[in-house]
């Protein structure tokens, strides 16, 4: 016993001694941080698979490698699988985009001035009303003056012209490579040695914090995989829902763009495809297209945008992670503000994280998830 009291007692002084050096890095490295920290959540999210492949080589019937090899195996596989499925998830809607680049930019210009223009319609309109005028000076056609549209739309077209932006582009290349390094470099340590780092803080956690911090733990896991699961499932949903939608309405070339833009939109918090569908609509409405115009409002509207956020993301948030959409929506918005583009992620579980510890606070650490999600059974109470 007093063998176990003292490793114990030196656990906690090992233990004290190395969250402020922990501290004292991430102050040093705090440009880094947020990277550090994406790679830990790929690495909670990932580890169901290490932990099959782990077993996988591991097994002498199988692979027949050592632990070691099992573990490092693993975790490299884990983390290609990750950072694979992250580039194909951003490189192929960038590449379409890059691809329809004029037709985007010159419909996007287009909508703008037809934009400004019908705005200086309404208010000359109001001004005649107002004033009580019979006849009102006429409107000048095409572009708004001062924005000389066409010159923009050269500069953004020309690749010599956006020269300064590609060299600091190209400058911030090094930058980019090293928070890579540091997410994979987390997310390899977080596969290997994650678990039982957790273990050991658990081992030293004062007993009464203990079920608090266990139930903290669980939430995290889930809230991390409920937010990686529902913004990508819906971001898919609202593309392959636009695919037939966009097809039936623009018909082809136009609607794979479309499709993508749909899913591209459904990922920015607030926002989502319904903006787009929306811009849309006024678009073939300025342009005198009116069908196109009611199209998008009584067809691809409710399929496209109510599909994916009246069904999609409210049922595999509760599904997944019992959250509520109020709770993961003020997440997004006040994460990405915070912390950028980090807070996609962190927004949501720092906020689900208060809810749970608020929770824990009022009704003890083995309160039922029913408390807080009525529309649930509960979850099994914890022993304290």
């Amino acid at each position: 016993m007093r063998k176990i009291k003292r490793s114990k007692d030196s656990g906690m002084k090992a233990l004290y001694i190395w969250l402020p050096v922990v501290g004292v890095i991430a102050v040093a490295f705090s440009g880094y941080l947020y990277s550090g920290l994406i790679g830990l959540t790929f690495a909670v999210v990932a580890y169901p698979l290490y932990k099959k492949l782990k077993g996988i080589a591991h097994a002498p019937r199988r692979l027949g490698m050592s632990l070691v090899q099992s573990r490092n195996f693993a975790a490299f596989v884990t983390e290609f699988v990750v950072l694979a499925a992250v580039i194909v998830g951003l490189f192929l809607p960038l590449l379409v985009l890059y691809r329809n680049r004029d037709l985007l930019v010159t419909h996007g210009l287009a909508f703008y001035g037809q934009t400004m223009d019908w705005s200086k319609a309404q208010m000359a309109a109001l001004e005649c009303r107002l004033t009580q005028h019979v006849s009102a000076a006429p409107l000048a056609t095409g572009a708004p003056s001062g924005m000389p549209l066409e010159g923009l739309r050269a500069l953004i077209l020309d690749p010599a012209s956006l020269l300064p932006l590609a060299l600091r582009t190209v400058s911030s290349l090094a930058v980019a490579s090293v928070h890579l390094m540091v997410l994979v470099m987390i997310m390899h340590v977080s596969l290997l040695h994650g678990p039982d780092f957790w273990e050991h803080i658990l081992e030293h956690t004062p007993p009464k914090w203990l079920v608090t911090l266990q139930r903290l733990g669980q939430r995290a896991k889930e809230v991390l995989k409920a937010t990686y699961v529902v913004q990508g499932v819906t971001a898919l949903a609202a593309f392959l829902a636009a695919l037939p939608v966009f097809w039936f309405i623009l018909g082809r070339p136009n609607f794979l763009l479309a499709a993508v833009l749909c899913g591209v939109f459904q990922l920015i918090p607030f926002l989502g495809s319904g903006f787009l569908v929306l811009g849309l609509a006024a678009y073939f409405f300025l342009e005198g297209e009116t069908t196109r115009s009611w199209e998008c409002l009584f067809v691809a509207l409710p399929l496209v945008a109510g599909l994916a956020d009246l069904v999609v993301r409210p049922t595999l948030a509760r599904t997944w992670g019992r959250i509520s959409g109020i709770t993961m929506l003020i997440g997004f918005v006040a994460g990405m503000e915070a912390f950028g583009i980090a807070g996609f992620v962190l927004g949501p579980l720092f906020l689900e994280l208060f809810v749970c510890f608020t929770a824990i606070m009022l009704y003890g650490p083995a309160y039922k998830a029913s408390y807080l999600y009525p529309a649930r059974t509960g979850l099994e109470k914890v022993d304290s």
